[in-house]
């Protein structure tokens, strides 16, 4: 098994190495997948895990159980009536939305789409 850690933790190694933002970015998909199959398959725990790699082991844990992680983008918005009858809604993630009055978008939340 530290064998196997050991090699694990030159890949983390490697990969952290190649990001150009140390502290803020993605896991590959292939190298989270090793993990859960060590923890699911070869029962190695989260925290020798942990030690090797240097990932916290809230995010394993959230790996495994396949959590993914969920930020809301959406902000309230308040709108009067009497004034606005062609609507542009953006978000920050680049989402737009043209053309709406506001009983469309009245009608939008009702249905929790907004």
């Amino acid at each position: 098994m530290e064998n196997k850690l050991y090699e694990l933790n030159k890949q983390a190694s490697f990969i952290r190495s190649q990001q150009s933002n140390p502290n803020k970015f993605s896991w590959p998909a292939d190298f989270k997948q090793l993990i859960i199959s060590l923890v699911k398959v070869e029962k190695v725990n989260y925290r020798d895990i942990s030690k090797a790699t240097g990932i916290a082991e809230s995010t394993l844990y959230g790996w495994i159980q396949n959590k993914p992680k969920v930020k809301n983008t959406f902000k309230p918005v308040n709108v009067k009536k009497d004034i606005h009858q062609n609507l542009t809604l953006s978000w920050q993630s680049g989402l737009t939305i043209k053309g709406l009055s506001f009983s469309q978008i009245e009608e939008l939340l009702k249905q929790g789409l907004l």
